[in-house]
């Protein structure tokens, strides 16, 4: 946060922090087709990669994630994300847990990024605010979690096109605000749970 006084640095939050872990996680340093505000706030330090929350890292402004190209920040909170959204954005690598501490996400956009691969996290069911995931078109591989059934909020979830085994979770099928369910084109097997309308 260059040409900022010291007085007007606060620790990083812990959105700040898991979006710095997504950004090393996924090459962003690298590979991304643009960087628009992360490169110039995120760390190079591996601490600030940790999953750790007493990692230690630097200071920044307030509000500074709103200026992360293809992060939408809280009105009411700029610490927070609201949305996370780069699709088609040459992300490269596994997605990692620590987005799951983005407890204040309403929608998240990775789709069609085929360098992303590896599991979904589990810890993305700690999301509660989510309604929208949207991780098509990718190389994710493994289970879909179970955990997703606890984002009561969920409406919309787009996993098709991936390389996802076996059964689709009844917990996701049963969520009740649950409008669009798309999971074709991959490798899941056995019954399709009854989805509650």
């Amino acid at each position: 946060a260059a040409g900022e006084n010291a007085a007007e640095l606060t620790p990083p939050s812990r959105d700040f922090k898991a979006l710095t872990q997504f950004y090393h996680a996924t090459s962003g340093a690298m590979e991304w087709k643009t960087r628009d505000g992360w490169e110039d706030e995120v760390s190079n330090d591996a601490a600030s990669a940790s999953a750790d929350d007493n990692a230690s890292v630097f200071n920044v402004a307030p509000g500074v994630i709103a200026t992360f190209v293809g992060v939408t920040a809280c009105a009411r909170d700029p610490s927070r994300v609201m949305r996370l959204s780069l699709p088609a954005h040459a992300l490269q690598g596994k997605l990692p847990s620590g987005l799951g501490r983005l407890d204040a996400l309403v929608e998240l956009e990775l789709h069609s990024n085929p360098r992303l691969r590896g599991a979904i996290p589990a810890a993305l069911g700690d999301c509660a605010a989510l309604q929208l995931l949207s991780l098509h078109s990718n190389r994710l591989t493994g289970a879909i979690p179970s955990e997703l059934g606890r984002c009561r909020r969920l409406r919309i979830v787009r996993l098709q096109l991936n390389r996802l085994s076996g059964p689709l979770p009844p917990s996701l099928c049963a969520l009740p605000r649950l409008r669009q369910l798309q999971c074709q084109s991959n490798q899941l097997t056995g019954p399709v749970p009854e989805v509650r309308r």
